[in-house]
């Protein structure tokens, strides 16, 4: 019993080894790129339209400080935004943590201010990958999709082809243990 589980248990961690492997490469050759330059891409230039258009039917003149972060809550922490009267900086939702800013997506002029929105840099591959392993309480939560999903899927498929294995040599063994008593007694009946 004992050599069954660390048989299992040994399985699982190299099926998960190798996942890893194929996420990682899988990631760094096909998805990464494909999902900041594509999707979020995408998502921001919808953002970027939606805030066109809530920018260009809206007065500013009449705002405060403080209602520039309930304008543009939604967009923290996806897209930076700042806010200029005549070039002195209103607002700003910078987020706490390191961000370089990419493209500018839009830039507004309205009622004498000035609305600009950038779209962050994406982070490299690796600091992604760092990041999901740093964090498992975080791996089956919608921010790490992108890595959990392909690390589940190809270590369920290796660990599907191990068992595959097992159950082929299992079954070949027992195929020629089975031959072998049949054989026997074979022999013995004709002994007598």
């Amino acid at each position: 019993m004992k050599i069954k589980l660390i048989i299992v248990l040994l399985a699982v961690t190299i099926s998960m080894l190798i996942g890893f492997g194929l996420t990682y490469l899988y990631g760094q050759f096909f998805q990464h790129d494909r999902y900041w330059e594509g999707t979020i891409a995408r998502v921001e230039k919808t953002q970027s339209t939606l805030l066109e258009n809530f920018v260009t039917k809206s007065s500013f003149s009449n705002f405060e400080s403080d209602d520039w972060s309930d304008l543009f809550s939604a967009l923290e922490g996806k897209m930076l935004v700042e806010v200029y009267d005549q070039g002195r900086p209103l607002y700003n939702n910078a987020p706490s943590w390191k961000a370089n800013k990419r493209n500018e997506v839009i830039a507004y002029s309205l009622d004498g201010k000035e609305v600009r929105v950038y779209s962050f840099q994406a982070p490299t591959w690796n600091s992604s990958v760092v990041r999901w392993l740093r964090n498992p309480r975080d791996w089956f939560t919608y921010k790490y999709d992108f890595i959990t999903i392909p690390f589940v899927s190809f270590t369920l498929v290796i660990m599907l082809f191990l068992f595959l294995v097992v159950v082929l040599m299992v079954n070949r063994y027992l195929q020629d243990d089975v031959l072998r008593s049949l054989q026997m007694l074979k022999d013995d009946r004709d002994e007598l």
